[in-house]
């Protein structure tokens, strides 16, 4: 994609794309958006849309930490049946529910634990307050 062999790299993802929609799994494309122009960004997603990729994620978490409007940007580019996942400092129950709000279906983080614990802990307030 640094390149700008576009259709090589699509052509790749194609391929990719086929045999496993051929095996009924799902292909997951892996952008490190840190590394990558806005323009790129928006390329990356137009070829994953024509290869009909099933999701894309932001980054591998081994790179440059991404930003929310990485997320942004490729859900304003791929088409609404497409997921994304999310990867970028999503540390807190606030953090993971922006970037659902911002279109992510799937979100990578190291602290599941921690963001389902709080989730829990406000479903059990939410509950108290509703048989008040």
């Amino acid at each position: 994609l640094l390149s700008r062999q576009f259709q090589h790299v699509e052509t790749e993802i194609l391929q990719m794309s086929e045999a496993c929609h051929k095996e009924s799994a799902k292909l997951k494309v892996i952008f490190e958006t840190a590394y990558l122009t806005d323009e790129l960004k928006i390329v990356a997603a137009r070829i994953c849309s024509r290869a009909e990729a099933d999701f894309v994620q932001t980054a591998t978490g081994f790179g440059p930490t991404p930003s929310a409007s990485d997320l942004e940007l490729l859900r304003k580019h791929l088409p609404e049946d497409m997921g994304v996942k999310a990867s970028f400092a999503i540390d807190t129950l606030e953090h993971a529910l922006a970037a659902i709000d911002l279109g992510a279906v799937r979100i990578g983080t190291a602290a599941t634990a921690q963001i389902l614990d709080a989730w829990k802990a406000n479903l059990q307030s939410e509950q108290q307050a509703a048989s008040s």
